[in-house]
């Protein structure tokens, strides 16, 4: 008995050594960071504090992870440039512009959380609606400077031949368009589907009483929100990168399987938002998630000829100095294997 007893004893003291020993290889260099969010937080943005909630950061061996709401696509792609926060959430096509203008402070792509394009522009039906691109020629639309919707513009104008519209932006915050639309003091907002669609209905307004112009009506097929950092920090910090995947990775797969519940832990961040509201918009957003691609392939599963399709259909409706390769945007090799990113059934 005794020797079984230290038999015992020695087997799960190895064990332990082992475990703590690739706990340790996978423990991200870089334990302390900020996260900058796209917009206010919403719906949207509830596998974030899932995975704070459930200590999947914590488990990951972050001891502090920051999340903070953003202003639009190109005020996180600048944030996370300047070194101000280490990860951010954006537009695709967006950072795309960005690398192509700015190559000394390049970001990566690493996570794809949108397998389509959520931009759209929302209008109401008796004032003005805008159905189609070429509505849009002397209107005003009301959207941050930083927003995917102004970076963007271009890329809808080209497709649907409307490159000679003349559009008035009106520079506002996010809180301020769906109020700045009811009072007719713009034409269309503009940003995404999931924020823009909400902001609106949230102040009383039927679904039926909007026009809603999305960007994948023109037959523009793009990647939307994805984890991005710069390229410096990506190259020395793998093991935060993968880290932060496998957390966000499991809390998007519980957000999936359980939206109520990830409203109800999100609001815990902000308890004046509106669950009804919030779990309508989760849906709305999710409806990006769970594609026909993602169902076959799971969750973040870019290809390559798509990457390669957002990044021509970027340069083809600007004039940029440069065109990114496909490496250079985006990576998957921080992603967790296949088997774990497999879509679990929709929860209601």
């Amino acid at each position: 008995m005794k020797t079984f007893r230290w038999s015992s004893c020695l087997f799960f003291s190895l064990m332990l050594g082992l475990f703590s020993a690739s706990a340790f290889a996978q423990a991200p260099e870089q334990p302390q960071i900020k996260v900058m969010l796209d917009w206010a937080v919403q719906g949207t943005h509830a596998p974030f504090f899932v995975a704070e909630k459930k200590g999947y950061f914590k488990q990951e061996g972050f001891t502090s992870v920051q999340i903070d709401r953003g202003t639009g696509a190109g005020s996180v792609i600048n944030s996370v440039a300047a070194g101000a926060y280490q990860i951010g959430l954006s537009d695709l096509s967006v950072m795309v512009k960005f690398n192509a203008i700015n190559p000394g402070k390049a970001l990566t792509a690493y996570y794809v959380y949108f397998d389509e394009t959520p931009i759209c522009l929302v209008s109401l039906v008796g004032k003005n609606p805008i159905r189609t691109a070429a509505d849009l020629n002397g209107k005003r639309v009301a959207a941050p400077a930083g927003s995917a919707i102004v970076s963007t513009m271009p890329i809808l104008l080209k497709a649907t031949g409307q490159t000679n519209a003349k559009i008035n932006f009106i520079n506002t915050s996010p809180e301020l368009m769906p109020t700045m639309l009811l009072r007719g003091e713009a034409d269309a907002i503009g940003g995404f589907t999931n924020s823009m669609i909400m902001g609106i209905r949230a102040l009383g307004v039927k679904a039926s009483d909007l026009a809603i112009l999305k960007y994948s009506d023109a037959g523009i097929d793009m990647y939307g929100l994805s984890l991005m950092s710069t390229q410096a920090y990506v190259r020395d910090n793998p093991k935060t990168i993968a880290a932060f995947n496998r957390a966000i990775n499991r809390a998007i797969k519980d957000t999936i399987a359980d939206p109520r519940a990830a409203i109800a832990i999100t609001r815990e961040r902000d308890p004046l938002l509106d669950a009804g509201v919030e779990l309508e918009r989760l849906q709305i957003a999710l409806a990006q998630v769970i594609t026909k691609q993602t169902r076959a392939h799971g969750l973040s599963s870019a290809t390559p000829e798509r990457l390669k399709r957002t990044i021509e259909t970027v340069a083809e409706s600007e004039t940029l100095p440069a065109m990114p390769k496909v490496e250079d945007i985006y990576t998957d090799k921080f992603l967790p294997p296949a088997a774990d990113r497999v879509i679990p059934p929709m929860g209601r």
